[in-house]
This record gives C-alpha cells, sequence and structure tokens, in this order.
C-alpha cells in the first residue's frame, strides 16, 4: 500500500513509545508508576457513575449527538468561559464539543494554517500539535520549555 508523502512527515508518537517501554518495564518485573497519560488514578464520582447509569437505560441518549443537540452543553462551556476569563464567547460559533483535546489541536492548524506557513509549538507538548501542523501542510516552529525560562516560551 503507497502512503501519502504527508505521512512522512509524521514522527513515532511519544505515547507508543511510552506504552512499549512500559509493557517491556512490566515483563521484566518491575514496579512501575506510570505517569505517561494524563489519565486519572481515581475512580469517578459516585454522582457521575450513577448518572451515567441511568442513561444508559434512556433510549433518547443512544445514537450520535449533532451540533443542535449540544446547545445546552455549549451555552454552559461559554458562560463558564466568561465567567472564569472575562472574556465572552459565542455557544454557536465559537464553542466546539470534541471527544478530546488532542481532537481539537491535531484539526485547528487544518483550519488555520495554509501550506508553509509557521506554527509556534511548545517542546515539549503532545505529539498532535506537531502532527496536525505536519498534516496541513505548515512549518513547526518549536519553543523550548525551560525552567532557566519558568517554562515559558
Amino acid at each position: 500500500m503507497h502512503f501519502s508523502q504527508r505521512l512522512s512527515r509524521l514522527s513515532a508518537n511519544v505515547f507508543a513509545d511510552m506504552d512499549r517501554a512500559k509493557a517491556k518495564a512490566v515483563a521484566a518485573g518491575r514496579d512501575l508508576i506510570d505517569l505517561s497519560l494524563g489519565s486519572s488514578d481515581l475512580p469517578a464520582s459516585a454522582i457521575a457513575t450513577e448518572t451515567i447509569a441511568q442513561a444508559l437505560t434512556d433510549p433518547q441518549t443512544h445514537g450520535y449527538v449533532l451540533h443542535r443537540n449540544t446547545q445546552a452543553f455549549r451555552e454552559a462551556i461559554a458562560t463558564w468561559y466568561t465567567e472564569r476569563y472575562g472574556v465572552a464567547v459565542d455557544p454557536d460559533t465559537e464553542v466546539l464539543a470534541l471527544i478530546g483535546s488532542q481532537e481539537g489541536t491535531a484539526h485547528l492548524p487544518l483550519a488555520l494554517l495554509d501550506p508553509g506557513d509557521y506554527a509556534l509549538l511548545p517542546d515539549p507538548g503532545y505529539p498532535s500539535y506537531a502532527g496536525g501542523v505536519a498534516l496541513a501542510g505548515g512549518e513547526s516552529y518549536f519553543m523550548p520549555l525551560t525552567a532557566e525560562h519558568h517554562f515559558l516560551p
């Protein structure tokens, strides 16, 4: 199978590399404290799991949710953002529900960059930052986050 040239700009995924390293350590019998992902090591609250359990039996919760059906959610986000940061956002044009933050950081360059445009990226950063820029045909300019500069670009 022939893959597109744009895929050649994507490097190995740090999370896949870490997963292989973890598997190797566990296979060698080592104790492991996994700090490789931002996954919670605590259980969800009882109210959250009870609400999910109730929703599972409700036929109205089965199926895809399109933009119109997320209106109340997007309005709540816009209100929170305004109260938290003092910046008004339009829930219809400036709030979008995603399956995760990396989906957004990977797709945003496709909307904002033209081939050859530069994107300023923190280093270290999620692999999706550079991956999204590469797929958009952009160029990454990495800004090292060092202790010397208080981990700021």
